[in-house]
């Protein structure tokens, strides 16, 4: 019988090591919002590229966070088509366990656990119960469900999206 090389329950430390490192690299001055409270974007809208030519993403509007149990719940309106970013938008549902220690709270954890079709939101919840406790004491734990997942916007595709990738999978 094969053996794994790492058991499965050390492949839930990797994303939170590697977050820690990448949280851990910023300037040591830098200093982040309470949990409850929303950081103003000071930024001009950041122009991305498009098919024609660039667009400006506008500033999205602060998450209002909601109880749910242990955890807080809010949703993130995000363009549909992100060459038209002033257009409709879709919600992203997002997920945060706060800092467990307000006075020495560093910032925020982004969690992303990949997929394809995986719920952020519904994995954080046994995930951290495995994250070291100096990371919870000083980081809020946030995860999302990606479009078209669990509590995110559904994805629906148009009869010309669906003939192309029949037509892909059949070569």
């Amino acid at each position: 019988m094969l053996r794994p090389l790492i058991r499965p329950a050390a492949w839930l430390l990797v994303p939170t090591i590697l977050l820690f490192a990448i949280a851990c690299t910023g300037d040591a001055d830098e200093s982040s919002p309470e949990p409850t409270q929303t950081a103003e974007a000071t930024a001009t809208p950041t122009p991305f590229a498009t098919p024609g030519g660039t667009a400006s993403i506008p500033d999205p509007a602060p998450l209002s966070w909601q109880n749910c149990g242990s955890f807080e719940c809010a949703t993130l309106m995000v363009p549909l088509d992100y060459a038209s970013p002033n257009g409709k938008k879709i919600g992203i549902a997002m997920i945060r366990l706060l800092a467990r220690d307000k006075e020495d709270r560093i910032g925020s954890l982004l969690v992303n656990f990949g997929g394809p079709g995986g719920s952020g939101v519904d994995f954080l919840a046994p995930w951290q119960a495995g994250v070291p406790g100096d990371v919870k004491d000083h980081f809020d734990l946030v995860s999302f469900d990606p479009r078209g997942v669990g509590q995110s916007a559904p994805i629906s595709c148009s009869a010309d999206i669906a003939a192309y990738l029949r037509d892909q999978s059949a070569e």
